[in-house]
């Protein structure tokens, strides 16, 4: 029954291809490609906001769920910083269109204070090196300095894709803008990185969603005027919408 299912509201927009007539090549492409950046980032921040919980009384399982939550976070790193490539290519395009000139000068500020956030620099580097790329030659590097004393563990699970290397998250996983490995650095100063880290994936996001929102505002709603969004209430199976302390799960039951 309809009443026992959960609900999600949502404010749907419908148009035509046709009825954007009024924009440019550049313009459409820059709506479409802010979109659809947006599109990838709401999917990793769901994943990240379930993904974001601690197990004190098990180690090991801790481990798993900061393995995973790392890895999300470093795939939303990776689409934030393509994000900011688009915005620069976009607002390269300025000189054809007033639109896109007086929406980047209105976000100057919001972006100026992305790239100068102190997390920008550590998912610099994790854009680089540990969210899309492997890069064989700096992991030798870093089995070179590591140390012989340090725990080497892993864990193999029947089911497939819960099995987890603790120790090579711990090696490869290397977000310090000075190269520092883990053990190199204090309790305070790792908390201090990942703190910072997750802090600017907030303010990217929010520059995105600033980007949309006056996009959608100067070159949809100010030529078309009449557009309303229709509200919708849309009944969805129990298992589509959670809480938000809901925990992303670490492991999969295997079929019987």
């Amino acid at each position: 029954m309809s009443e026992n299912r959960p609900l999600q509201l949502l404010y749907a927009y419908r148009l035509k291809w046709r009825d954007l007539k009024h924009l440019s090549e550049v313009e459409l492409a820059a709506l479409a490609g802010v979109f659809f950046c947006d599109n990838e980032v709401n999917s990793l921040r769901r994943l990240c906001l379930l993904s974001m919980f601690w197990i004190t009384e098990n180690d090991r399982i801790h481990k798993a769920a900061e393995i995973q939550r790392n890895m999300l976070l470093r795939t939303l790193t990776g689409r934030l910083f393509e994000f900011l490539e688009l915005y620069n290519q976009i607002s390269s395009k300025g000189r054809e269109s007033l639109a896109i000139v007086e929406t980047m000068a209105s976000l100057k500020t919001d972006h100026r204070d992305c790239r100068n956030h102190p997390g920008f620099k550590i998912a610099e580097r994790i854009r680089k090196s540990q969210a899309h790329h492997y890069d064989f030659d700096a992991i030798r590097g870093l089995v070179a300095r590591h140390d012989p004393s340090s725990l080497f563990d892993f864990n193999l699970a029947p089911e497939s894709g819960s099995s987890f290397a603790p120790f090579a998250e711990a090696l490869v996983f290397n977000p310090d803008p000075k190269g520092r490995l883990e053990e190199e650095l204090t309790k305070e100063e790792t908390e201090s990185l990942v703190n910072n880290w997750i802090d600017w994936t907030h303010v990217a996001t929010d520059l995105l969603k600033k980007l949309r929102e006056e996009f959608l505002k100067r070159l949809v709603l100010a030529n078309n005027p009449g557009l309303r969004p229709q509200f919708r209430t849309e009944f969805l199976p129990s298992d589509l919408k959670v809480e938000a302390s809901f925990r992303l799960p670490l492991f999969v039951q295997a079929n019987r």
